[in-house]
């Protein structure tokens, strides 16, 4: 099929230079250091692109370069290196501002496989490689100065398996803020440590990574956004700084397999057998029919949805006693749920909290909660309410 297409632009390459073979030493070129091949390039392109879609033949008249505005990646943060040997498919990142013209840029993302990232670079610039499908691997250079990675930084990099910094780490000790969608729809990546610097994690910034089974966060870590987590249909097991107020809204929303939840104050430390928190998580799967709950203390409100879907969270849930209060549908379809306690602080829940939790048979809290419309709705066997002051049962 490859050499198909290839064969039918040569002979269109070919027709034009036979209409008008000295048309490219008449094209406006900003750099007058170009030789006129690239020039004939862009020239033969155009006329190309204005031959099959007629509506952009005004567009490309005197086969003007794209300008700024007139492109759907508009600014590409990269600078390409035309010297650099690409015969290993990798990709180096300075970090400087430069126009990358669309055809070029459409290629980088089918051929490199391999980025790497220079040390003097501060920020991976919004949508810089959103989309390179052929993209498997991200290297920091050591000693990193990279402090954010942009919003859609890495968005649809379907095949991206691995993000390293200088040790064991998935990013440099120097990054503090990974934006928005910075790496949704990754479906390649596994597992996902952070380093103790990063401070903020933006909305859906992980969202879709389907085969995610396991993320370790730092206890520095101040925000974690909407839906960061959200879909990762994979994800197993999940370890939370300890100081969080609130869970957003979506937060793990059909997260199917999450099981265990950690917190700890310890960012990565090891255990006596010298094994990391990542295996130790794993043994806890193995060892529990449900494996452990444990949000954190400092915790006073869930957003809505934060857990809705979660199918394999589990069976006996008890929350943090600073909770105060629950969105809706925080628990809507955790179907293995069978037991939850509720602190007395508590003071709302949310509409369908605990909706099509078909498992859910006893429910400890205080009396005078305040609920939402259909926060029971079709949880067949549920049974009993029992107050979380007297422990007083009273069956339904």
């Amino acid at each position: 099929m490859t050499a198909v297409v290839h064969t039918v632009i040569a002979r269109r390459c070919t027709e034009f230079e036979k209409i008008n073979p000295n048309s490219y030493n008449n094209i406006h070129n900003d750099d007058e250091d170009d030789p006129p091949t690239k020039a004939r390039t862009i020239q033969t392109t155009s006329i190309l692109k204005a031959r099959h879609y007629p509506s952009l033949a005004r567009y490309y008249h005197n086969a003007r370069k794209p300008q700024q505005h007139d492109r759907p990646f508009h600014h590409v943060s990269t600078s390409v290196n035309e010297d650099v040997d690409v015969s290993d498919r990798t990709f180096y990142y300075t970090g400087q501002e430069g126009m990358v013209d669309d055809d070029k840029f459409l290629f980088n993302r089918l051929l490199y496989k391999q980025v790497v990232i220079a040390s003097s670079v501060t920020e991976i610039h919004p949508e810089c490689f959103a989309q390179w499908k052929s993209l498997e691997q991200v290297l920091f250079e050591h000693p990193s100065q990279c402090r954010v990675i942009g919003s859609m930084a890495f968005y649809g990099c379907s095949h991206l398996k691995r993000l390293n910094g200088h040790n064991d780490e998935t990013m440099p000790e120097s990054v503090q803020i990974i934006g928005s969608k910075a790496f949704s729809g990754c479906d390649g990546l596994e597992t996902v440590t952070l380093p103790s610097s990063v401070i903020s994690i933006r909305r859906l910034a992980f969202r879709g990574c389907t085969k995610l089974y396991s993320v370790i966060l730092p206890s520095t870590i101040q925000t974690i956004g909407f839906g960061t987590f959200a879909d990762c249909t994979s994800l197993r097991s999940i370890q939370l700084p300890c100081h969080l107020q609130r869970l957003e809204a979506s937060l793990f929303a059909n997260c199917t397999q999450l099981r265990t939840i950690r917190t700890t104050s310890l960012d990565r430390k090891k255990s006596s057998r010298g094994r990391s928190l990542l295996d130790d998580m794993d043994d806890d799967d193995d060892d529990h029919d449900y494996g452990t709950i444990q949000l954190p203390p400092s915790l006073l409100s869930i957003g809505n949805e934060a857990f809705r879907g979660c199918h394999s969270l589990g069976s006996n849930v008890r929350l943090p006693s600073a909770i105060i209060s629950i969105g809706n549908h925080v628990f809507e379809e955790c179907i293995r749920l069978r037991d939850m306690t509720l602190p007395d602080n508590i003071q709302e829940v949310g509409d369908g909290c605990f909706r099509n939790c078909y498992s859910l048979e006893r429910l400890t809290l205080p009396l005078d909660v305040s609920f939402g419309v259909s926060a029971f709705e079709r949880c067949h066997n549920f049974q009993q309410l029992v107050d979380v002051h007297t422990e007083t049962i009273i069956y339904i």
